[in-house]
């Protein structure tokens, strides 16, 4: 389904366009002013809503990694984990970064919910710490190399 995917939103379209234009440091900077969908389980949607359960973060685990799901749109969501998600909740991304659970994990934007699934094209990943500095305001992404020695 990722591979019929349309943009259905001013961010999705903004986020391709960075993307397409290489503009990895606009990429992150539109996210940090975002809204993005968190999945929320059938079986927890009533406890959530009647203010009995606190929703649990939605991951999943790649390469020994945790990943945070989280989404660009509902269509996103549904693109990426199956018709069969039908409920979420959205957080502003610099909510999501104050109240991140765990140091050692990523988020995952816009990612397949399974293994072997289609990524969307403006798919992002970040460490913890990334997360945080791109809620700051900074958009650089991390650079790879060595130091020029004197």
């Amino acid at each position: 389904m990722a591979d019929a995917w349309r943009p259905t939103s001013e961010l999705e379209r903004r986020l391709e366009e960075s993307v397409r234009a290489g503009d990895q440091e606009g990429y992150f900077r539109i996210l940090a002013g975002s809204e993005l969908v968190v999945p929320v389980p059938d079986d927890a949607v009533d406890g959530v809503l009647a203010g009995r359960a606190r929703p649990a973060w939605p991951t999943r685990e790649e390469d020994g990694r945790v990943h945070v799901l989280a989404y660009t749109s509902a269509a996103a969501m549904r693109a990426c984990l199956g018709p069969s998600w039908r409920h979420f909740m959205t957080l502003r991304f610099g909510d999501l970064a104050e109240t991140w659970p765990d140091a050692r994990w990523w988020l995952a934007v816009d990612a397949p919910g399974h293994p072997g699934g289609t990524p969307l094209p403006i798919e992002a990943r970040m460490p913890a710490w990334f997360v945080r500095q791109v809620a700051d305001g900074d958009g650089r992404p991390p650079q790879v190399g060595r130091a020029d020695v004197p």
